[in-house]
């Protein structure tokens, strides 16, 4: 992929260092953020709105989406299909939505500081029937994707989630503590430098499946690593008591809908509970996109941007807005439905970077078969500088 990426690589806003040993994402979205502040202060009042309203979809969208619930043992698979597609994506991403929210501290007035009854009990709320491939503690984390990512290697990261200290927030690596080896991306394993290759999709997305599966054990082992913890080993205790409200939330909704499996003699409701979560995360689904390829430095993400029609504006809101990932890294306090405003506002914050448009075909070809490590990421401990050094040498 090093000769691939190397054709990618477009001027953007800020140049940030992409010589240097190290680099720092956080960084290269606070110095565009300072820019585009300068040459736009109006953006100052988009990135203040309120959007505390978002939380009152869930009134319509939750018991939509156990209306299904209830009535799919009735359902033809088709229809259950459709559903898993229609209200279970739809509902899956108004959690993202609102996960971003709490986790940023946008919705502080309604959700509280982190880690209080009211924060917890939110965040366990919206979640309510998304299994989010099996990783409660990913919200409780995702600050730290901001800030951190890519600082801590594989077993390391996942050595101090075990033990309920804070890693860098990355889903891929650090969160998924008792689920099989689901590599997405390639992965910096230890300080020396070792790597595991990202697996073929076909193997991914099985392994997936066998994630969403076994999700009831995985829950257990969260809320059994949370209450074990030592905080004498630097646990946070507000951490692991969130985390063991989350999974234990999330494992008393998957017994819930078992036992009306049960009551109904038909497997249905949980096959639509763990099916619009998987089918989610799928590339049946265009939200799999938003899981995007790091390109080469200086530019750590990218966003997949869709036609500037009424079409693409309904995209857009099916999408959560989540595709406006280098708009939401630069202003991550904005309400998501305002990114699309604030790219007409700054052009030449945006139209100079490489973007990936999301109903071209090369977008998911590359997707598909590229071999990538996740975005957003500060560094990759020695795993992405010395793979773009090896393309130097190739191309020179």
């Amino acid at each position: 992929m090093a000769k691939a990426e190397a054709s990618m690589t477009q001027p953007s806003l800020v140049g940030v260092g992409a010589g240097t040993a190290k680099f720092s994402a956080a960084e290269w979205h606070r110095r565009r953020r300072s820019q585009i502040l300068a040459a736009h202060p109006e953006v100052r009042e988009l990135a203040s709105e309120r959007d505390e309203w978002v939380s009152a979809l869930g009134l319509l969208l939750l018991p939509w989406y156990g209306s299904v619930l209830l009535h799919s043992p009735d359902m033809p698979p088709l229809e259950l299909c459709l559903n898993a597609f229609g209200v279970g994506s739809l509902r899956a991403n108004w959690a993202i939505y609102c996960g971003h929210a709490i986790s940023h501290g946008r919705w502080r007035r309604l959700a509280g500081p982190f880690g209080t009854a009211r924060f917890n009990a939110l965040l366990a709320g919206v979640n309510v029937g998304h299994v989010f491939q099996v990783v409660p503690s990913y919200w409780l984390l995702h600050h730290s994707h901001h800030t951190r990512l890519g600082s801590l290697p594989l077993l390391e990261a996942r050595e101090r989630a075990r033990r309920g200290r804070q890693t860098d927030g990355d889903l891929g690596i650090a969160t998924r503590l008792f689920s099989p080896p689901a590599r997405k991306y390639r992965l910096v394993l230890d300080r020396s430098g070792a790597e595991l290759p990202r697996q073929g999709e076909g193997e991914h997305q099985l392994l997936n499946l066998l994630v969403h599966a076994a999700a009831p054990l995985a829950f257990a082992g969260y809320v059994a690593a949370a209450l074990r913890a030592d905080d004498g080993e630097g646990a946070s205790a507000a951490l692991r008591r969130s985390l063991a409200l989350q999974a234990g939330a999330q494992l008393a909704c998957y017994i819930c809908v078992a036992a009306y499996c049960s009551l109904a003699h038909s497997a249905a409701p949980l096959a639509f509970y763990l099916g619009s979560s998987a089918v989610w995360l799928s590339p049946l689904n265009p939200n799999w996109a938003m899981e995007a390829p790091p390109l080469p430095l200086p530019q750590p993400t990218v966003s997949f941007y869709t036609p500037r029609n009424a079409a693409g504006a309904a995209l857009d809101a099916y999408l959560g807005f989540e595709n406006y990932h280098v708009e939401h890294h630069d202003f991550p306090e904005m309400p998501m439905y305002l990114l699309p405003r604030l790219r007409q506002i700054a052009p030449e914050a945006y139209d100079s970077l490489r973007a990936m448009p999301i109903l071209e075909p090369a977008t998911w070809a590359e997707l598909l078969t590229g071999d990538f490590f996740y975005a957003c990421q500060d560094r990759t401990l020695l795993g992405r500088e010395r793979r773009a050094g090896e393309g130097s040498d190739e191309r020179s």
